[in-house]
């Protein structure tokens, strides 16, 4: 291997670690902070993808976990056949696997979903990709869990998310069913899709 290229993997290697202790810096801050209701819980299913060991999904509920790996399962599968980005062998921190976490409540669901090498896809590739992981958590739930009503979906990079999309179950024509394609400079539109019962009872009933 050349000199080179010896220096530009050591560099990488570096900015890498930099960035990490980066964010766990910052995650130690933003976790002593106060939470609204909901932010607490999403925080944490964020944790869960950014702390990758072993597990593909995870989630609230055993009917969560059981969504999530599922979702992912499927997610994968269908990159194989759909997208040339984020190929099997690129550097990846959760080796090629789609991380999902899932929260799901009585009537709505979460879907936290890391996509491995997110920053090679083109944007069309990406809008597929968003458009093809909503048909996916619309069918689930529609087979599985017909009482849910309205579905979050957020796309994450290694980082920071690349898409948050917000809107209600259409089993027959799924894309019809997103209401709000969000700004990804804030989650707060995720945080209602993960109140916890109590919290979901102080609040009174969503729009």
């Amino acid at each position: 291997m050349k000199k080179g290229c010896l220096i530009s993997i050591g560099s990488l290697i570096l900015v890498v670690i930099a960035g990490i202790v980066t964010i766990w810096s910052l995650a130690t801050q933003y976790e002593k902070q106060p939470k609204q209701p909901g932010e607490a819980e999403l925080w944490a299913a964020e944790a869960f993808i950014l702390a990758y060991e072993s597990s593909e999904s995870s989630g609230n509920t055993p009917e969560a976990v059981t969504f999530a790996d599922q979702f992912s399962r499927s997610l994968r599968v269908s990159r194989q056949y759909m997208f040339t980005e984020g190929k099997a062998g690129s550097t990846s921190f959760t080796k090629g696997r789609f991380l999902t976490y899932c929260f799901l409540r009585d009537d709505s669901v979460a879907v936290l979903v890391h996509i491995p090498e997110l920053r090679r896809y083109t944007d069309d590739a990406k809008l597929t990709l968003e458009e093809y992981a909503w048909g996916l958590a619309t069918s689930y739930v529609s087979s599985k869990h017909p009482k849910v009503k309205k579905i979050a979906l957020g796309i994450k990079g290694v980082l920071n998310y690349a898409s948050i999309i917000t809107g209600v179950v259409d089993d027959k024509e799924p894309l019809k069913g997103i209401e709000v394609r969000h700004s990804t400079t804030s989650t707060k539109p995720l945080w209602p899709f993960f109140l916890t019962p109590e919290e979901q009872s102080e609040s009174g009933p969503r729009e």
